[in-house]
């Protein structure tokens, strides 16, 4: 049974609700949460639709592709027209009025950005606790595509966190795997969309296309199984059973940005996968594997093991061990699983010693200060401190042990954000009043004694920001 996470948390039950599962305290929020911290996290992520992001000013994926392509056409025929008339002018006049147009305003890339990133940080600021929006930040990471592999990215990853990881984070891990194996952020990202098997139609008539085996990979050993749970030899056969997973591209056609099954590029036959057969069945063959994968035990481990790491930092065999158990006895449904966490008296009596990540910080001092951060802003600050949005440097996504955000300048740059912010922020007349309120007893006598000795109130509040109870969780 749980006991009361009052006594176990010394008191600071609300500020474990609002800080490790949550997004961080807002004023006068602390004291309602103690009342009942651990029913106010579960009744968030109990709500329905608790994850969902609705925005009716968000182009849809289909849209964003056609203009996309649509404007690397015209940039294309107009650099052309321009070499040969050899006047910039004179490319621009040779363009029809649909790709002049398309050339004209923001692009779509930097358009979709811009409201999808708007969209979250007007949902973090909004939301009580912000656990079900930790939630997707962990899935989403779970599952990363980045701009690093290219700048599209910027475009589809919004749409891809909304279409195939916030319908699900709070479902089945089984309809989240085979949502994201089939979105277009994803099969581009991982270059599924032109994997080609050397014995299907297209491979045959043009034997320099081949098998990928990129997606294949990661999905088996980052967002399955985990390491040194599966062999080459299952790569290979799961790479091939996804070939002719792909996606329209072409504007004019009417499939564009959706998952299309080209039977075209599909390697025939049947695959052995950890042992088991899969006949063909084209794309039904990879999606009974997705299934499967998806139920196995090392998936239950690898996804345990990874929501401890990321919201507890202290490590819990038992805890792990409970995770991976409700995991497979409910079929991976992750309400379940999340429920289980949030349960868990370890949970609540882990020291605070995780370090937030960047764009955890800033979210928290967003909440903390009252702010409204611009995407500007929001941008250029997550990239000075290493975690811009959609922008992982490997499919492995962001670190979620809190320490590996603990490079040499890291605390340098934490505090120019820090300033940054508290020079943005509403005016605060009595800091140590605000720390209090958003902090109370987890406030040691030495960041209390920095704030009331601060020269002023700015740099009370950015010494507040920078204190290692609000640094970590």
């Amino acid at each position: 049974m749980a006991t009361d996470i009052s006594q176990d948390a010394a008191g600071r039950g609300g500020l474990i609700a609002l800080t490790r599962f949550g997004l961080g305290p807002k004023p006068g929020q602390r004291a309602m949460a103690e009342a009942d911290p651990r029913g106010m996290v579960a009744a968030e992520i109990a709500r329905p639709g608790a994850a969902a992001l609705d925005v009716d000013s968000i182009l849809s994926l289909p849209d964003v592709i056609a203009e996309v392509t649509l404007r690397r056409q015209a940039v294309r025929a107009r650099n052309i027209a321009a070499a040969a008339a050899g006047s910039s002018e004179a490319g621009m006049a040779s363009l029809t009025p649909e790709l002049a147009a398309a050339i004209k305003g923001m692009s779509p890339i930097g358009l979709a950005y811009e409201t999808e990133v708007r969209a979250r940080l007007d949902r973090a600021a909004a939301v009580e606790i912000g656990f079900a929006e930790r939630l997707v930040g962990f899935w989403t990471n779970h599952f990363t595509v980045s701009t690093v592999k290219s700048s599209f990215i910027g475009a589809l990853g919004g749409a891809y966190e909304r279409e195939a990881i916030r319908p699900h984070a709070l479902g089945r891990f089984g309809d989240m795997l085979l949502a994201v194996a089939r979105h277009p952020a994803m099969l581009l990202y991982l270059d599924n969309r032109t994997s080609t098997g050397p014995n299907s139609a297209l491979g045959r008539r043009r034997p320099g296309r081949g098998l990928n085996e990129n997606f294949a990979r990661e999905l088996l050993e980052l967002h399955t199984l985990g390491p040194r749970n599966f062999g080459q030899e299952d790569v290979t056969e799961l790479a091939a059973a996804l070939t002719g997973w792909s996606f329209g591209m072409n504007p004019k056609e009417p499939d564009v940005g959706v998952f299309r099954f080209e039977r075209r590029r599909h390697e025939p036959g049947p695959r052995v996968i950890l042992g088991k057969r899969y006949p063909e069945g084209g794309a039904g063959q990879a999606e009974a594997i997705l299934a499967d994968l998806a139920r196995h035990p090392a998936t239950a481990r690898n996804v345990a093991d990874r929501l401890v790491r990321a919201f507890v930092g202290t490590p819990s065999a038992a805890l792990t061990e409970r995770l991976e158990r409700r995991f497979l006895d409910t079929g991976g449904d992750l309400a379940e699983v999340a429920a289980t966490l949030v349960a868990a008296d370890e949970a609540w009596a882990a020291p605070p010693a995780q370090l937030r990540p960047p764009i955890d910080f800033m979210l928290a001092a967003m909440r903390a200060t009252s702010s409204n951060f611009t995407v500007s802003f929001a941008r250029r600050s997550l990239e000075v401190l290493g975690q811009p949005v959609w922008g992982a440097p490997s499919p492995k996504g962001y670190a979620i042990d809190g320490d590996d955000w603990l490079a040499p300048d890291a605390i340098t740059n934490r505090l120019d954000i820090a300033e940054r912010i508290i020079a943005r922020a509403p005016d605060v007349e009595q800091p140590i009043e605000l720390a209090d309120d958003l902090y109370g007893t987890a406030l040691t006598d030495e960041t209390r004694t920095a704030i009331r000795r601060a020269g002023s109130r700015a740099q009370a509040m950015t010494l507040f920001l920078m204190s290692p109870e609000f640094q970590r969780r």
